[in-house]
């Protein structure tokens, strides 16, 4: 089986979040058939897919506009669901929510669920920011620890579970912090990275309606911090983003809505077992 995901140059730790989640949750892969595609977490359904004649499995992906038609693909439907409601109303799949969530079936959870907390907010940045600013000037000047998205996976995830409290410009912090029942914060941008604002729209309310999260508490900055500037730049940019870090309400989805999405998870997890040789 193969599994597909983007694979960041510089690490990504929302992505990554695919060989560390199912190489613990489904075994080898290689004990499943070779013409089946797992589409897992963070994967975009678009015509990409379409290269390989194998047929589908959709554990938990979404689409990033209205356009895409997915007849053209051979889906496993028994198993396949989608990240959210507006991904359901595209291609016709049933959905549950990001299978990120599926992190809490894994035996590390009570783990970070446990992890003593050493930091009482932390910042995590698009994982294309995480050049774009002078970090370390960032968290002496505001106080606010920062998770760089590209850093091992395990470390991001520890740096989570320590916080108290996340503000996230990055998806898969708010769904990993709401796994880790943490209270979240969305920070967005004017212009986040390669991504069309209304692309990263369509995910974040796909996922928080998945969750029946609604009218979410978000804060918003002007500035865009994709390009490494100066040190004096990078100065009257952290006082201006500084100056968006207020402290409204944070999100956190009701625990009986996440108790019944991570089971949705498993059934679907021991019927794809089954397809083990």
């Amino acid at each position: 089986m193969n599994l597909i995901y983007y694979k960041s140059k510089k690490g990504n730790f929302g992505d990554d979040l695919n060989p560390f989640i199912w190489e613990k949750l489904l075994g080898n892969l290689d004990n499943y058939p070779t013409d089946l595609d797992f589409v897992g977490i963070g994967s975009i359904l678009d015509e990409r897919l379409e290269k390989s004649a194998n047929k589908k499995i959709i554990f938990g992906s979404g689409v990033r506009d209205f356009l895409y038609n997915s007849d053209n693909l051979d889906i496993i439907k028994e198993v396949s669901f989608v990240r959210g409601p507006i991904s359901k109303k595209v291609t016709g799949l049933d959905y549950i929510t990001d299978t990120a969530y599926a992190l809490a079936l894994t035996g590390e959870h009570q783990h970070y669920l446990n992890t003593k907390k050493k930091h009482k907010v932390s910042y995590i940045p698009y994982f294309e920011q995480a050049e774009g600013l002078n970090w370390d000037l960032f968290k002496t000047m505001t106080g606010y620890n920062v998770i760089l998205p590209t850093q091992n996976i395990e470390i991001v995830l520890e740096e989570i579970a320590a916080s108290e409290r996340i503000i996230t410009s990055a998806m898969h912090g708010a769904i990993v912090a709401d796994i880790f029942r943490i209270p979240w914060l969305r920070l967005k941008f004017m212009k986040q990275g390669h991504e069309p604002s209304l692309t990263s729209e369509l995910k974040w309310n796909d996922w928080m309606q998945s969750v029946n999260i609604k009218n979410p508490s978000e804060i918003y900055s002007d500035l865009t911090i994709l390009a490494k500037s100066s040190k004096l730049t990078d100065i009257i940019k952290i006082l201006l983003l500084k100056r968006s870090f207020r402290y409204p309400r944070y999100n956190l989805s009701d625990n009986a809505v996440f108790e019944s999405k991570i089971s949705q998870i498993k059934e679907k997890i021991d019927i794809l077992i089954n397809y083990s040789k």
